[in-house]
């Protein structure tokens, strides 16, 4: 919530200071106030590291999945998305993505991608319905609230 609230008031000033400085572009406004935005400390940890932190969260967003299990689900989600995805919505997005995709099965970490606000993990997955494990993606985006990974977004690729 916190980094929520930095990237927010940083795109919220960058904006402004855009607009009132003649001379200067936005990106060196931007810049300069992502300098001065805290570093966390999971950012200085290495992808390993960060991987083992965020490996529970993924088996309990997984075994969420498989059992249809919504506190499992949304147990390391920050408290926004937590807010946005209801028990009710999360039974149409089980629901359909069993549908689709049939129950999920396994996965297999293939990386991570370090981002400004975010760090995110892919891991190739295999659901019933569709064995070729190329073919589903999971990405985990986790920001730091208060010192420990909770979840930003959670998706399958393609579907």
């Amino acid at each position: 919530m916190k980094l929520a609230r930095i990237a927010a008031a940083v795109i919220a000033v960058s904006v402004s200071l855009s607009s009132i400085s003649g001379c200067r572009s936005a990106k060196q406004d931007e810049s300069e106030l992502m300098d001065k935005i805290p570093e966390s400390a999971l950012k200085k940890l290495p992808e390993a590291e960060r991987l083992k932190l965020a490996q529970p969260i993924i088996e309990s967003i997984c075994e969420g999945l498989k059992n249809n299990d919504y506190e499992a689900y949304t147990r390391d989600f920050y408290s926004g998305f937590k807010d946005q995805v209801t028990k009710k919505e999360f039974d149409k997005f089980t629901s359909k993505m069993k549908e689709d995709l049939g129950d999920y099965e396994s996965k297999q970490y293939i990386g991570m991608v370090n981002k400004e606000l975010f760090d995110i993990f892919y891991w190739k997955c295999t659901f019933s319905k569709r064995k070729e494990k190329d073919e589903n993606i999971m990405r985990l985006f986790l920001i730091d609230e208060d010192g420990k990974y909770k979840v930003y977004l959670f998706h399958v690729y393609p579907w």
